[in-house]
């Protein structure tokens, strides 16, 4: 899944084996204990990439390429929208209440979209319905106007919806919790061209090596729900329940040991990432 913490979590050990840690800082116990926390994790995720692999060898589980590709690109591309948001206003506090004002929010969100399908792409119109509808402060005024986003960083309804969608089309009212949506998908931006994508590469990181992660979470998947079926640990509660016996895989570029050896921390290691330092 393409969120911030795996963003973060890659931009982080290129920075560690780049620069280390500032002069003066190499005692500091807010640094070691960073330091102990990330070699763990790097620790479990080699386990259990390793459980993973040797699994899948062994029940004949191939992930193809098709797959990643297509999880690569669902994972890490980006999508342009724009929406108007109808949020129901109960006037009481009871269950009628809530209905009747769910019910209001719902028919105005129908009205919203009819007039929508008629017009799709008349920002005029947009610009009129967002400022005098919307209930999403944060784009009303732009014509709810949302950006591009990647996965993970809208409600699951609405990126639902929008997995759904061809170009320019007006979608009929999306209920999440906030209220019902009115959608237009606008453009869609391959992951090689993402926001992640080239913060990804200044710190090394091709999509070759992106892919590679890809895999392990079609793994992770594919073998947490078989754990799930089966009553029995998922592969990542295996790696934290106890070390298991397997040969890690080497990193790139030296062994474990010497990859560990490089993982430096800093306290203020996002900030450094975004000054590009």
């Amino acid at each position: 899944m393409r969120d911030y913490k795996r963003e973060v979590g890659y931009q982080y050990v290129r920075f560690y084996i780049d620069y280390g840690v500032p002069p003066g800082y190499e005692n500091d116990p807010q640094i070691a204990q960073q330091k102990a926390s990330y070699d763990a994790t790097a620790l479990d995720q080699l386990v259990e990439h390793n459980l993973l692999d040797t699994s899948a060898k062994a029940d004949g589980f191939v992930v193809t390429p098709d797959q990643i590709q297509d999880r690569y690109v669902a994972d890490f591309g980006e999508y342009h929208t724009r929406h108007v948001l109808i949020t129901p206003k109960p006037l009481g506090d009871g269950a009628d209440a809530k209905t009747a004002a769910d019910n209001v929010a719902l028919a105005k969100a129908r009205a919203v979209a009819d007039q929508l399908h008629q017009s799709p792409n008349d920002q005029t119109l947009w610009n009129t319905l967002a400022q005098q509808y919307s209930d999403d402060p944060g784009s009303a005024a732009s014509g709810g106007d949302l950006g591009f986003v990647g996965k993970g960083q809208f409600v699951k309804e609405y990126e639902d919806a929008v997995r759904g969608m061809s170009i320019g089309q007006i979608s009929d009212p999306v209920k999440s919790q906030y209220g019902y949506h009115v959608i237009q998908l606008l453009e869609l931006r391959a992951p090689d061209q993402s926001v992640f994508a080239q913060r990804a590469t200044k710190y090394g990181y091709g999509a070759d090596v992106i892919k590679e992660h890809v895999r392990y979470d079609i793994l992770r998947d594919e073998y947490t729900k078989r754990a799930q079926a089966q009553s029995v640990q998922s592969p990542t509660d295996q790696v934290h329940l106890a070390w298991v016996a397997v040969a890690s895989p080497k990193v790139s570029g030296g062994d474990f040991q010497a990859f560990t050896d490089q993982l430096k921390k800093v306290s203020d290691v996002q900030k450094a990432l975004d000054d590009g330092k």
